[in-house]
């Protein structure tokens, strides 16, 4: 279970830094749709690295709970060794 849960914190913080990436990056989805702003999880206007997974867990619940979330997301992803 250890390993699944390295693997979801490392595809989530994949797309934080994906995301964050993009200089006018706008959020989308539920984010957006519960007015989330950026300064919520990174604790800045414009974050240049993956919010701490504490931030995750505030709205989240436990990496157990993301990983249920994320599974199906996991299973369409190749990763690359």
């Amino acid at each position: 279970m250890k390993l699944k849960a390295i693997i979801i914190l490392t595809v989530l913080a994949f797309i934080a830094v994906v995301v964050s990436g993009a200089v006018a990056q706008e959020l989308k989805g539920k984010h957006k749709e519960n007015s989330i702003a950026c300064v919520d999880c990174h604790k800045t206007e414009t974050p240049d690295s993956p919010a701490d997974v504490e931030a995750c867990v505030e709205c989240h619940g436990t990496q157990e709970d993301m990983a249920k979330v994320t599974e199906k997301l996991l299973s369409t992803l190749t990763i690359r060794t």
